[in-house]
C-alpha cells in the first residue's frame, strides 16, 4: 500500500472517529485564521492551533477548528466550561472524551475534548456556527447525498457533510437492519459498482474500530455500521474522499 493512499486513509479514519461522537468535523487542507470562540479556547488552555476551515453541513454551513492541548480532560475540560462561563447549555464528560455546547450573541459553538489515554495530547474540535445556521443544520436531509457511493436501501438520511476544497463528503443514515446485513448488502452494492476492498481481494470486514474501506480508482470509500443495543436502531456512516487538495 503506497504512502499517498495510507496518508489518505488515516485522514478518513480520523473523521470518521469524530463524526462517531456526534460532532462535525473534516479533514481539511485549507486553512483560515482563527476566530471567536477557537481564539478564546487557544488562549484559554494555551493550545495549539493545528487547523480551521468552512464546512457545508446538512445544506447550511459552519466553522471547524481543531486544538491541541497538553493537560488532561479534566482540566481541558473545566477550562473550557469557565472560558464559555455563563452561555454553556449543556456539557457531559466521560473518562475520554467531553462534549459541550454554548449559545451567546446570536452564535452557537459546540466541542468535542477527546483522549483517549492519559499519555496522548487533548485534541479540541470545534464547530461556530449563527442560530440560524445550527437551526438548520439540525434538520436531516431531504434525500442521500453521496451520489457516488450507493445508500443502503430503505434506511433514512440523517446527516450529510462536505469540503468542497478538499472533495471529502461524510452522510450517516438510519434504519432497523442488522449491522451483518447491512455490511453483506453495501459489499454487494460496491462491488457491483466497481469499489474494490482496500485490504486486498477478500471480501472487506470492519477493520479501524468498525470501519471497511473501499477504493475505486482514486476514489475512497468507508463504510461504518453502529447498532444502538436499546432502541436495535443501526446508524451507517457513508465516506467519500476523491484525490483533492492533501
Amino acid at each position: 500500500m503506497n504512502q499517498n493512499l495510507i496518508h489518505r486513509l488515516r485522514s478518513v479514519i480520523l473523521v470518521a472517529a469524530l463524526f462517531g461522537a456526534t460532532i462535525c468535523g473534516a479533514r481539511v487542507f485549507q486553512r483560515i485564521p482563527m476566530a471567536g470562540s477557537a481564539a478564546l479556547l487557544a488562549r484559554s488552555l494555551n493550545a495549539r492551533h493545528a487547523y480551521s476551515c468552512d464546512v457545508d453541513i446538512n445544506d447550511s454551513a459552519g466553522r471547524l477548528s481543531v486544538l491541541s492541548a497538553r493537560d488532561d480532560i479534566d482540566r481541558v475540560a473545566a477550562q473550557c466550561q469557565r472560558a464559555f462561563g455563563r452561555s454553556v447549555v449543556s456539557f457531559r464528560q466521560s473518562e475520554t472524551m467531553a462534549l459541550g455546547r454554548s449559545e451567546q450573541n446570536g452564535q452557537v459553538s459546540r466541542v468535542l475534548i477527546l483522549q483517549p489515554d492519559l499519555d496522548s495530547p487533548c485534541t479540541i474540535v470545534l464547530l461556530e456556527q449563527s442560530q440560524h445556521e445550527y437551526e438548520q443544520s439540525m434538520r436531516s436531509p431531504a434525500r442521500h447525498a453521496i451520489d457516488a457511493v450507493p445508500e443502503y436501501p430503505g434506511s433514512r438520511p440523517t446527516f450529510y457533510v462536505a469540503d468542497t476544497h478538499t472533495r471529502f463528503e461524510l452522510a450517516t443514515s438510519e434504519t432497523r437492519a442488522a449491522p451483518q446485513n447491512i455490511y453483506a448488502t453495501m459489499q454487494r452494492q460496491l462491488a457491483g459498482d466497481g469499489w474494490k476492498p482496500v485490504l486486498g481481494n477478500r471480501p472487506a470486514e470492519p477493520v479501524f474500530s468498525g470501519l471497511s474501506l473501499f477504493q475505486k480508482g482514486m476514489d475512497l470509500c468507508g463504510v461504518c455500521v453502529m447498532q444502538n443495543p436499546d432502541s436495535g436502531q443501526s446508524t451507517i456512516t457513508l465516506l467519500h474522499k476523491r484525490p483533492g487538495n492533501e
